[in-house]
């Protein structure tokens, strides 16, 4: 019921903004992005340590690692570097540094939501326009990211922060060098995110028709060989998480990755007259569709996906807007549409999430029992 309440002050909160938008002439969709960020950023920084599968084990992790002297630490660090034991070291480096400032996890878990929520505002604030583009994008976040972003999975979420931070600070304006430098300290915190890095390079490649045909070709076939690529995938990484076990699918997150990228492939003359700064949404649509059969051997190759699929956030609004051409009529109509597909899926979504905060009581996960 949070969760949907949430979804329903959202859509209140657009509506809102988008009146005093049409009656007094000023665009508030700066504010309206601000404003649901605090809320997201609240929600998922008060949230109970038993939220999610692995919030309490972060817990304990935080708790172990802020009483390491920093020589410990320093040790871990040789020991992975030099050695090949353990995996992100640069993680409790960091617990460590802000614990200096905030030694509460409670509080930690607000400075972590803050870094994330931080990019994702400023992503949208310089990839939407209006108040109904953020709203799309909003309710995709609550679709598809938030089980992860807001609840779970904080190695990750600052992994990310740094590439959505990447991507508008140095990747927009060609600083190759400083890229480098932010990724190579992001993946101490999770390693994935040397894969994004191969992003800059292609990101303003203009998309062909040519290049959807082949991701459609090789769609199927990677579904048919996720096995061996997962395992690559395993070794490169270095995570047993991304190991091959029997999962039942992300079938959610596929079905709305292959509908957008449908339409993405419909209106693609339309959007790309934007200009080149839409490039990169659709080369980051096209990795996604390379790495969503991943998912389907492992759910956790959904860390991989995540650093490309959260550009639909910024895609979504545009493909709604590129109906415009055909007349103000059609584009409302495509608006109506994506709006009530995304929340049918977001009540869907909501119906099995359990949320409490820090001060309410909440039994732990199954997970933990096992």
């Amino acid at each position: 019921m949070i969760f949907l309440a949430f979804v329903l002050v959202i859509l209140l909160l657009a509506v809102f903004f988008e009146i005093y938008t049409r009656r007094t002439g000023r665009n508030c969709h700066m504010q309206f992005i601000l404003v649901v960020s605090v809320l997201l950023f609240l929600q998922s920084g008060l949230r109970n340590v038993a939220v999610g599968p692995d919030t309490f084990a972060y817990c304990k992790m935080y708790e172990r690692d802020i009483n390491e002297n920093w020589s410990e630490l320093f040790y871990r660090v040789k020991n992975y570097y030099l050695d090949g034991v353990g995996k992100d070291p640069g993680y409790p480096v960091f617990e460590k540094m802000a614990a200096y400032v905030v030694s509460n996890y409670q509080v930690y878990l607000l400075l972590v939501s803050g870094i994330f929520f931080s990019a994702l505002a400023l992503f949208l604030k310089r990839n939407t326009r209006t108040v109904p583009d953020a709203l799309i994008a909003f309710l995709l976040y609550l679709t598809l990211f938030y089980g992860f972003f807001s609840v779970t999975g904080t190695r990750q979420t600052l992994a990310t922060a740094c590439s959505l931070f990447g991507y508008e600070v140095f990747i927009k304006r060609r600083k190759w060098w400083p890229f480098l430098l932010l990724m190579l300290l992001a993946s101490t915190i999770h390693k994935s995110v040397l894969l994004f890095i191969p992003f800059y390079f292609i990101a303003f490649i203009k998309p062909r028709k040519w290049h959807y045909w082949t991701m459609a070709i090789l769609f199927p076939a990677l579904m048919v060989y996720a096995v061996p690529v997962s395992s690559f995938l395993k070794n490169l990484g270095g995570y047993e998480d991304y190991g091959v076990y029997e999962s039942t699918g992300t079938y959610r997150f596929t079905s709305i990755l292959l509908l957008f990228s449908m339409v993405a492939f419909w209106r693609m003359r339309a959007v790309l007259r934007e200009g080149p700064t839409t490039r990169p949404l659709y080369i980051a649509l096209m990795l996604s569709l390379f790495f969503t059969p991943l998912t389907w051997v492992n759910p956790s190759a959904m860390r991989v996906v995540q650093y490309f699929s959260i550009f639909l956030m910024a895609l979504a609004p545009k493909l709604v807007n590129s109906f415009r051409i055909s007349s103000v009529k059609t584009e409302r109509m495509a608006y109506v549409v994506c709006l009530t597909v995304l929340l049918a899926y977001a009540v869907l979504r909501g119906l099995g999430t359990e949320y409490a905060f820090f001060w309410q009581e909440m039994e732990l996960p199954e997970n933990y029992y096992r």
